[in-house]
């Protein structure tokens, strides 16, 4: 490995360089992840190899970097990943194109790792994309076009433009991104890497003041649920879960109602795990005396969650005598329910 890395660093000679990156690419291809403890070691050299200056040395680079990627088990990617986000706070802007380099590359991890490292690694890419040097900018562009290519959805395949368009250019460009994703009729499964470009240009319309795009966002959560896994939603639903708190109590009934829908599909999806936070709040929410308008989207979200539990469940939430639903309290509530809505 010490020769390897003297190989790599050596300015006179561009074989020696690529010679070098051939065989950690060899090492990488044979020893699997028997190489990863080695692989933190060598990153600063692969990184500066990514910006060579040798045609025949970057390309060495790209296969090396593909190579290393494709087999970092879910240990190897917390072993890498501080590294290259470190890197890009770096005053160097080689330094930092190197580093975007790699976090575009982690798009050929293998499956189960890419669900764990794109929810952090395209955040990062968004923000380099506003970043004061153009080739930095330009390399954050084309990690997102990487990522983009290894989307095996077809429907989602076909929008990578647009979405990329919209993680670029968001003031103008993200109402026509969610008009298509609406529009879409999907038959394949959502997978993880179509995600990672598609939930930030929803958690930026959550946060738009257009009432339109706010509730186009609603329906593709909800819509959401029925087509990827949900272990891959999982991570964006920390910074998804207060623009639908938030659109829940819109002053727009139409974009209340869609919220509502929303929460119905995140509670069958996840179970417990939503409605054990989400229950108080909106029963919270109900009672309050803030204004009508909380309430009665308070009072639609309630419904819909209620229904997503299924009976079974429901009996934790109003229990009567003998472990029983108390019905009587359920009717009591769902009165209420009705005339928060018809105010």
């Amino acid at each position: 490995m010490n020769l390897l890395a003297e190989g790599m660093q050596d300015k006179k000679n561009f074989r020696r360089r690529e010679g070098s990156l051939m065989a950690m690419e060899l090492l990488c291809e044979f020893l699997g992840r028997l190489f990863e403890p080695y692989i933190v070691h060598v990153l600063p050299y692969l990184l500066q190899c990514l910006g060579d200056g040798n045609q025949y040395v970057r390309e060495a680079t790209e296969h090396t970097a593909r190579a290393v990627m494709s087999r970092l088990s879910g240990h190897g990617v917390k072993l890498v990943l501080p590294a290259l986000l470190s890197a890009l706070n770096e005053d160097s802007w080689r330094t930092k194109c190197g580093s975007v380099d790699l976090l575009g590359r982690m798009a050929y991890c293998a499956p189960k790792q890419l669900s764990g490292c794109l929810p952090m690694i395209v955040p990062h890419l968004i923000e380099v994309l506003g970043d004061s040097h153009v080739k930095v900018q330009d390399s954050a562009a084309k990690a997102l076009s990487v990522i983009g290519s290894v989307i095996r959805n077809p429907e989602i395949q076909s929008a990578v433009p647009t979405l990329l368009q919209a993680l670029q250019d968001p003031a103008k460009k993200t109402t026509a991104c969610l008009q298509i994703l609406l529009r879409t009729e999907f038959v394949h499964v959502v997978d993880s890497p179509s995600l990672a470009l598609i939930m930030p240009v929803v958690e930026r319309a959550f946060q738009d003041r257009s009432t339109e795009n706010r509730r186009m966002a609603c329906q593709i959560i909800g819509n959401m649920y029925s087509l990827t896994d949900h272990s891959d939603l999982a991570p964006y639903m920390k910074n998804v879960m207060p623009g639908i708190r938030a659109s829940l109590l819109d002053p727009v009934p139409e974009v209340r109602a869609v919220a509502a829908k929303a929460l119905g599909s995140m509670t069958r999806g996840m179970g417990e795990k939503c409605y054990e936070d989400l229950l108080p709040w909106l029963m919270k929410t109900l009672v309050s005396e803030s204004n009508s308008v909380d309430r009665s989207g308070a009072a639609q979200g309630l419904a819909e969650v209620i229904g997503a539990l299924g009976v079974e469940k429901l009996q934790r939430f109003m229990p009567g005598e003998s472990g029983r639903i108390n019905w009587r309290a359920l009717i009591l509530l769902f009165a209420s329910i009705e005339s928060q809505c018809t105010i």
